[in-house]
């Protein structure tokens, strides 16, 4: 009733808005938007690099460590990685855990019973 009265006028004054803001519900209430977190910094995996040459062209890999799987050292290094990896995912993507959840129901829905994974070569 109060505020069909205000909302009947032509002009509206401050002080009558002051009046309205205590009838109208929180979310109507015009409030700054809070900022949202500071994502976090995606890991860097480290550099080391390594120099090929082929048919004269020479090119420089900083990642090549990443695929020498008999170094028990890089892959240490790169277990250490992943595992960043994995945390910075998480936190990327915390707020969609409800919707992860959701599409794997929906997926797990539409697969057929005989679950096989496929072929690894190694």
């Amino acid at each position: 009733m109060i505020v069909s009265h205000f909302l009947r006028r032509r002009s509206i004054r401050v002080r009558d808005l002051e009046v309205l803001r205590g009838f109208l519900p929180v979310r109507h209430v015009h409030a700054r938007p809070s900022k949202p977190p500071t994502p976090p910094m995606p890991p860097r995996p480290p550099q080391k690099p390594v120099g090929f040459t082929f048919h004269g062209e020479t090119w420089h890999d900083p990642y090549s460590w990443m695929s020498d799987l008999q170094d028990k050292v890089a892959m240490r290094h790169m277990d250490v990685y992943m595992e960043q990896e994995e945390k910075y995912t998480e936190a990327v993507m915390s707020e969609t855990g409800q919707l992860q959840r959701k599409l794997q129901r929906e997926m797990g829905s539409r697969m057929g019973a005989e679950l096989s994974t496929p072929p690894v070569r190694f």
